[in-house]
């Protein structure tokens, strides 16, 4: 039997390292290891027999800091062309905050990814 909606949500450990781009302030080239939680909701609604749309949301809080969080929403429409050949048409949109983070100018090395 084929469900109409169908929700998954799972949980895990995430360890994130980052590293400062090298420049001329004095934190240049700096590193850090920072610990985190990532947790994620899909939902899929089916559109009839042949396509459905699916909608992930990643939430990746810093452990001990929880206001530091990493959210990533992930859209995609899934079709299915034929027994062996289906099609998706993906969409993403990060919103990453940073609130307590003293420097703007980190980039992370392990960051969530969809599928």
């Amino acid at each position: 039997m084929t469900h109409r909606v169908e929700v998954a949500v799972a949980a895990a450990y995430l360890g994130e390292y980052q590293q400062i781009r090298q420049d001329t302030l004095p934190d240049a080239g700096s590193t850090r290891l920072m610990h985190r939680i990532s947790t994620y909701a899909t939902f899929v609604v089916r559109l009839g027999s042949r396509f459905s749309l699916a909608e992930t949301v990643y939430a990746q809080p810093r452990i001990g800091l929880p206001e530091d969080v990493r959210l990533l929403e992930d859209v995609e429409l899934l079709g299915t062309l034929s027994e062996h050949l289906s099609l998706s048409s993906p969409g993403r949109w990060p919103s990453t905050m940073f609130r307590p983070s003293r420097s703007s100018r980190s980039t992370p090395a392990c960051a969530c990814s969809s599928r």
